[in-house]
């Protein structure tokens, strides 16, 4: 389960990233791209650490 919800939150930062990084900031994608992927994982991460719910399995 957590691997599914890994996929789709990184489908996002991608889309996200792809988003915003058009036209005139083409030429940054893959640093907005690899900017995305990493914070979206640190906030994964800390939600994950911090959260009082226990994990599904």
């Amino acid at each position: 389960m957590s691997v599914v919800i890994g996929m789709i939150g990184a489908m996002f930062s991608v889309s996200f990233a792809v988003l915003i990084f058009s036209e005139d900031l083409a030429g940054y994608l893959p640093t907005g791209i690899a900017i995305a992927l990493f914070s979206g994982m640190i906030l994964r991460a800390t939600i994950g650490l911090m959260s009082s719910y226990e994990g599904v399995e």
